[in-house]
This record gives C-alpha cells, structure tokens and sequence, in this order.
C-alpha cells in the first residue's frame, strides 16, 4: 500500500525546494516574471501532458543548478535584471 503522507511530504519538500532556489533572486528588477512562471511550474508538474513534463524538467534543472552549479543558474537569472 503507497503511504499517502510520504508521498505528499516528499512533494512539498520538492516544491520547497525549488521556490527556495527561485526566491533567492527576490531582488531582481523583473523578479515578478521568474516568480510568475514558477508559479505556473508549481501548479502544473503534478498534471499529466506536455505542460505537466516541460513543468518538471524546469523545476529540476533549477533545483539541480542551485545544488550542483550556482553560477550557471546566477547568469540565466541575471537576464532578468534589465530595468525598461
């Protein structure tokens, strides 16, 4: 039997995670459009279809460069620190 507590500790554990990793760029002059698609990544990787999958493998690849190489994931940020 699948023990459904587990299961939803692990997904908030990931989900925390990954908003962790998102708000550490809280600073940025367009924060608001990082925040924005990560907010839709959050509700959507627990889905079935194309958007569910391109959700995860997002949330992954920011939750994998936050832990394994901060530097690559500090440029792609960057990108979203143009005033206008």
């Amino acid at each position: 039997m699948i023990n459904l507590r587990n299961n939803y500790d692990t997904q908030i554990n990931y989900e925390a995670k990954f908003n962790n990793a998102i708000n550490q760029y809280k600073d940025l002059v367009n924060f608001k459009y990082i925040r924005a698609f990560a907010d839709k990544c959050v509700s959507l990787h627990t889905m079935y279809g194309l958007d569910a999958i391109s959700a995860q493998v997002y949330m992954d690849k920011v939750i994998e460069l936050n832990e394994t190489n901060r530097r690559e994931l500090d440029m792609w940020a960057s990108q979203y620190n143009i005033k206008g």
